[in-house]
């Protein structure tokens, strides 16, 4: 089995966040401790809007008008799943309160890789069918997924990409870099059911089932290499 390293877990939350951005002040008491920065997004429309990031070290909640972002970066290979989700439901409670509109879609996505060698390259080739194509075997790899399911009564799209890249390792002397094989998972509700459905405990327990098929996903790949 090949270690899988994660570094990043997003739940995103799509609707109508005006009611955050304008009580800002009373939402930034709820993350003491935290930096806020301010910034401008420009809508459809061309209207200038403000967005805020509300961060410490390595979380964030990204308040955008129509979009929220609850970002987790994984400090290192002991860091886990339940890490983010504390996080994320902590943020929840935080911000329930200040919301006054439903929301329409929910995403969870994840970031994370293996090293890259001769011998889970190859497999994971074969296990793509990208070898002996073109009579020899692949060099690089980049391979995207969609499988349509149902969770929580939901049309869900369940991205997968796997593709090779580079990481520089940082726990050494010498920052070097290293070849990998990123595994990521992008698993959302559908973009056409734009119905606002979700209280943001609801969006939370959505997320949560959604980081588990994309869990199950990962680990079936990995079982095969």
């Amino acid at each position: 089995m090949n270690n899988l390293v994660n570094v990043q877990s997003v739940f995103a939350t799509f609707g109508n966040f005006s009611s955050l951005i304008s009580n800002i002040e009373a939402v930034k008491k709820e993350f003491e401790g935290f930096e806020v920065a301010q910034q401008n997004e420009t809508l459809p429309n061309g209207l200038q809007v403000p967005f805020y990031a509300i961060h410490k070290e390595n979380k964030a909640v990204i308040i955008r008008s129509s979009r929220m972002d609850i970002q987790y970066g994984y400090a290192d290979q002991n860091d886990s799943f339940d890490s983010f989700l504390k996080f994320a439901f902590e943020a929840v409670n935080k911000l329930e309160s200040h919301l006054n509109a439903k929301l329409s879609r929910v995403s969870y996505s994840n970031v994370a890789f293996i090293e890259k060698n001769e011998e889970n390259f190859k497999k994971l080739s074969t296990l793509f069918n990208a070898n002996n194509i073109f009579g020899k075997d692949a060099s690089e790899l980049q391979v995207r997924l969609n499988n349509i399911v149902e969770v929580d009564n939901e049309s869900i799209n369940a991205v997968f990409l796997t593709q090779d890249g580079r990481v520089t390792k940082r726990n050494t002397a010498t920052p070097e870099p290293l070849a990998v094989i990123f595994l990521n998972n992008d698993i959302n509700t559908l973009a056409e059911n734009r119905e606002p459905r979700f209280t943001l405990k609801d969006s939370y327990k959505v997320m949560s089932d959604l980081l588990m098929l994309a869990n199950e996903r990962t680990n079936t790949v990995l079982n095969n290499l």
